[in-house]
């Protein structure tokens, strides 16, 4: 407000051709052009001295006029009043708000951005971030209990047995291989001292069995003091005789060794879909679970386990890195379909828009506070060259204009008077 602007430079003109004006009077008294001239320019200067004083009193004081001056300074507290009525009660109204909220289409927004790829890497590494944190100190203690809980349930039991172990074994491509495998477990019993004790001890019942009382006793007794009947001998033959035959019968490929594997296969089958079978395997799979040694290793897997996914955590290795993946996946997979989702979206619209709305009705408080704290930080100076700064192109236009029609109105006066004249 300090510059000369076009305004003043005009008005300076003004007041330089009113004294020209002024000077022509002097020299030239009845020439009716220099009164003329004379008329125009003082009513121009008139008008644009009188704008001058209209748009400075709204700033300030000019020529120290003290009476409806610096309107502005004055009535800061109306203007103050006035900016929190407009921008609390028309800009922040709820009807503006909720308008302008509705056409934003929030829930699209929100899917979008949830479905960007840095904010899918972002959700994934602060999951496994808290995983890796939380894993060292979780405990662990109820887990091992649940589970053998959940899998000592006599219907899970049942359903192994049938679904699973009798499913698998009665398909064609995994009979051989099932036999295969009973026959390598048979070999490696009787090899072993185990199997060779149970031989032994079979004989040794037998032998008791068909010995009695009297002279089968009595010849039974010399035939062993003399070493004709040897039991250890028998039981190594027969090892080696039932190993040779379980070996035969799952090479055999005709004959009636392979006659023997298949009705040893049918058998097998057959009894598996029996319910003694299912008993059985229930009674079994039962009292394992509830083992000492069922618990410990159930406890030693799961810590080896976490062990390991700590490990592999800390060094961002392959399991870290499909688990980072598998949960971009699933939260991608899940924005998608709530996204698709039109009840889930107008819900997510209806919920956003309140939330906002509300946030935007309780910042009316804050807004003008935040507004009568800026105001009335600003000195004088400072509000005046605020307002006049946004306006002063405007208000130069008003200053011109009142020098013009100034001269319009004089130099219509004048033609009214001096025609009367």
């Amino acid at each position: 407000m300090h510059k000369f602007n076009i305004a003043d430079k005009v008005l300076g003109a003004t007041f330089v051709l009113f004294g020209v004006a002024l000077f022509v009077q002097v020299l030239l008294p009845e020439n009716v052009f220099a009164k003329g001239f004379l008329f125009c320019s003082e009513a121009a200067l008139v008008g644009g001295i009188a704008d001058w004083f209209a748009v400075t009193a709204l700033f300030k004081k000019p020529l120290g006029f003290p009476w409806h001056t610096a309107l502005l300074p004055r009535k800061r507290r109306v203007f103050t009043d006035s900016c929190v009525n407009l921008v609390k009660h028309q800009f922040f109204s709820r009807s503006n708000v909720l308008k302008k909220i509705r056409k934003l289409r929030l829930s699209v927004r929100l899917f979008d951005y949830c479905t960007g790829p840095e904010v899918l890497k972002k959700a994934a590494d602060f999951l496994i971030t808290c995983a890796a944190k939380e894993l060292p100190h979780l405990s662990l203690s109820d887990l091992p209990k649940s589970l053998l809980f959940q899998l000592g349930d006599e219907a899970y039991a049942k359903d192994i047995f049938t679904k699973r172990i009798c499913a698998f074994l009665v398909e064609e491509k995994n009979v051989r291989p099932a036999f295969d495998y009973l026959v390598a477990y048979l070999n490696d019993y009787l090899a072993s001292e185990a199997g060779h004790d149970k031989i032994e001890g079979l004989l040794e019942d037998l032998q008791r069995e068909k010995a009695g009382n009297g002279i089968a006793s009595l010849m039974i007794s010399l035939g062993n003091a003399f070493n004709v009947i040897n039991i250890d001998e028998a039981t190594e033959l027969l090892q080696a005789k039932l190993q040779k035959l379980l070996s035969d019968a799952a090479m055999a490929q005709d004959g009636d060794l392979m006659v023997l594997r298949q009705k040893i296969i049918s058998q097998t089958i057959l009894l598996l879909s029996s319910e003694e079978a299912e008993t059985i395997f229930c009674e079994i799979w039962q009292r394992t679970l509830k083992s000492e040694e069922c618990a410990r290793a159930i406890n030693e897997f799961i810590e080896q386990n976490r062990q390991i996914v700590i490990a592999d955590f800390a060094s961002d290795g392959p399991l870290c890195a499909s688990l980072r993946k598998a949960i971009g996946v699933a939260l991608l997979q899940a924005a998608d379909a709530m996204k698709n989702d039109a009840a889930l979206a107008k819900n997510v619209d209806e919920l956003l828009c309140d939330a906002i709305n509300r946030a935007a009705l309780q910042a009316q408080d804050m807004i003008e506070g935040i507004i009568r704290q800026a105001i009335g930080s600003l000195s004088d100076e400072q509000l005046n060259e605020m307002v006049y700064g946004k306006v002063e192109q405007d208000l130069n236009r008003i200053r011109l204009n009142g020098s013009i029609v100034g001269t319009v109105i004089g130099l219509g006066l004048f033609i009214v008077m001096h025609f009367f004249e």
